[in-house]
């Protein structure tokens, strides 16, 4: 019995984390980013699949460590670039598509109201 009680307390802080982990509300991403994803210079292989203001849900091959930075390079139509910088949040462990790991990543920035959506659909 004492190892029962054990395993809901600690699935009940599990539960209590991943909810503390989404401040945002996200929405589904369809289709692709026009640019790339940079770590290091090297650059990583990704697959969107969810947006909210300050971040993205993303499938990376390779994954970087989570506390590492990330660079979105993005391509307009006029040939312009644009990056914008990430930190990885989050990477979930036992989730993989096609040997891509799934993560999380956040916006660096100062702006306290900026809005990845809005940037992002300039480019769309």
């Amino acid at each position: 019995m004492k190892t029962l009680r054990n395993k809901k307390r600690s699935l009940a802080v599990n539960v209590k984390r991943s909810a503390e982990r989404r401040s945002e509300h996200r929405l589904s991403f369809q289709g692709n980013i026009p640019g790339r994803l940079e770590h290091q210079h090297d650059e990583l292989e990704f697959a969107p699949f969810d947006i909210s203001k300050k971040g993205l849900g993303l499938y990376l091959n390779p994954c970087p460590k989570e506390g590492e930075e990330v660079s979105l390079v993005l391509k307009g139509g006029a040939g312009e670039t644009n990056a914008l910088r990430f930190t990885i949040k989050h990477i979930y462990d036992h989730s993989e598509r096609q040997g891509m790991k799934r993560c999380g990543i956040e916006l660096k920035t100062n702006v306290p109201d900026i809005d990845l959506i809005e940037i992002l659909s300039r480019y769309l």
